[in-house]
């Protein structure tokens, strides 16, 4: 058995907790049933470790006394202060456990100590999520650092300790990037849940969402349940996998491929949230087949993939006269908004040959490319994307990468998916890899140049620029992605960020005087 004063050299994962939070690494830790010790430092000032068995909390260290047992005690009542004071001063001469002499001197029985116990394991679980988002973890596996004591309780659930610490210090960064993934989709309650650690009227709200799913603002409207409280109950249950969410409409069926190509399974409406990982290691995804590397590959130029469809907008001659762009807005006869609906010969009516609406060039002012590309996206396509993006935020990358492409395989002209591809490409490269971050973005500037509504594309391009240094590229980026997203939260925190940093970079610079300047022509 180690110390608390020892240390293993084989870590199964390391990390720090502005990665992956607390909470993320509790709820992984719980669903994987692990066993070992969880190492938390934030040097120099404290260090803690927690010692799990088949996934529940086992023991507590902290180098700091979060809370002594004998306080725990009084403040519960079970003892009184002069019974606090005799037993200190016992503790302070015979260096024995307090519970123990407690117990030997009758002053508490078993019951009482094991719930004292209980009671400080929590207290100091909860004193870990104050620590700071620098601060690092290791995780060993099957290596317990913390000794067997006398009284020690059973191990327990970790689900009211991650809640506890959600409720009390959430990372709203994490919180905002799952959320952005749910959106406005329905949440229902999967799993057993025992809801009576809640507080209020959240633990009613909670067990409503197995009889009812409910969206984000649904859950807020029931009693003592705020907006701040809602968004933070659905991120618990999403990264717990007690949650799935469902898509707010039923797709519209899309024609299957010609017999010659292979049918890609995708993820179905109410697809299971994935589960949270702290490692690299690759997750099998049995519901979505690997898809062909070349299929999905954003180095293809997307104009060199065949269209299955050969009557599609792409074929549709443009210079026909007989198109809309041919008929005078005056029109009562031939313009669209004085067609009857039941009209055969309208625009639904239209065979794949007439150049209609579809084969508006683009230099009309009603041409939308954002509606256009639009329409050229299956709903299993979507589906799969947004799969693949709730994958990558949970730290899946192995998942996502599979996810995007099969999602590619559908749609492969796709802007979305092909910057998130690129995004998990540049994710899986290392700090000194420079040509090749800039290799991804110069791919990243084609998409973005062809795809001038594709939201995230500026906000992935200057995350990658914010790397390779080029802070005035990130700024331009992230500011982008602002005015085409006003919500965005993340790109806002990011352009604070590397504002900050242009300025400090700025100031370090040495002030160069006139008389320097003219000496220097």
């Amino acid at each position: 058995m180690n110390t608390p004063g020892q240390t293993s050299p084989e870590a199964a994962a390391t990390g720090l907790l502005s990665d992956k939070p607390l909470a993320h690494l509790l709820a992984y830790a719980r669903d994987r049933k692990l066993s070992g010790t969880m190492v938390l430092a934030d040097e120099p000032q404290q260090r803690a470790r927690i010692g799990l068995l088949a996934g529940k909390v086992a023991r507590v260290w902290t180098s700091e006394p979060v809370v002594y047992l004998g306080h725990v005690l009084f403040e519960a009542g079970v003892i009184d202060g002069t019974q606090l004071s005799a037993s200190l001063a016992e503790v302070a001469t015979t260096k024995s456990l307090h519970g123990q002499v407690l117990l030997a001197k009758g002053m508490i029985d078993a019951e009482q100590l094991s719930s004292a116990l209980a009671q400080q394991r929590s207290r100091k679980l909860h004193h870990m999520f104050t620590f700071a988002a620098t601060s690092s973890f290791a995780f060993f596996s099957d290596t317990f650092l913390i000794p067997e004591r006398p009284g020690d309780v059973e191990p327990v659930d970790l689900l009211p300790v991650i809640w506890r610490g959600v409720a009390a210090r959430p990372s709203w960064e994490h919180v905002r990037s799952t959320l952005s993934r749910v959106g406005a989709c329905p949440v229902r309650l999967i799993g057993a849940l025992d809801t009576s650690f809640f507080r209020g009227g959240e633990g009613a709200a909670v067990a409503s969402l197995r009889r009812t799913p409910a969206t984000i603002a649904d859950l807020a409207t029931r009693p003592e349940v705020t907006l701040k409280a809602a968004e933070l109950l659905v991120y618990f249950l999403v990264i717990n996998r007690l949650a799935v969410f469902e898509a707010a409409e039923e797709p519209a069926p899309v024609p299957e491929a010609p017999p010659s190509k292979p049918k890609i399974a995708v993820p179905e409406r109410g697809e299971y949230v994935r589960r949270v990982s702290f490692t690299m290691r690759a997750v099998t995804v049995s519901e979505i087949p690997a898809a062909s590397a070349d299929a999905a590959s954003p180095s293809s130029p997307p104009a060199a993939r065949p269209r299955t469809d050969p009557g599609g907008m792409l074929s549709r001659p443009r210079t026909d006269p007989g198109g809309m762009l041919g008929r005078p807005p005056t029109d009562p006869g031939g313009g669209m908004l004085s067609r009857p609906r039941t009209d055969p010969g309208g625009m639904l009516g239209r065979p794949s040959t007439d150049p209609g609406m579809l084969s508006r060039p683009q230099t009309d002012p009603g041409f939308d490319r954002a509606s256009a590309a639009a329409m050229e996206i299956p709903p299993q396509a979507e589906v799969a994307f947004k799969q693949a993006e709730m994958l990558f935020v949970l730290g899946e990358r192995d998942d996502a990468l599979r996810v995007v492409r099969a999602a590619l395989a559908i749609a492969p002209r796709m802007a979305s998916a092909l910057v998130l591809l690129l995004t998990l490409e540049a994710a899986a490269l290392e700090d000194g890899q420079q040509d090749k971050l800039r290799d991804i973005v110069r791919r990243l500037d084609a998409i973005i140049a062809a795809n001038r509504t594709c939201k995230r594309g500026r906000f992935r391009r200057g995350q990658i620029r914010k790397r390779l240094g080029d802070l005035d590229g990130a700024i331009d980026d992230f500011r982008a992605a602002m005015a085409n997203d006003p919500n965005d939260l993340e790109a806002r925190d990011e352009l604070k960020l590397c504002d900050r940093r242009a300025r400090d970079s700025a100031s370090a610079m040495p002030a160069v005087s006139l008389f320097d300047r003219l000496r220097g022509k």
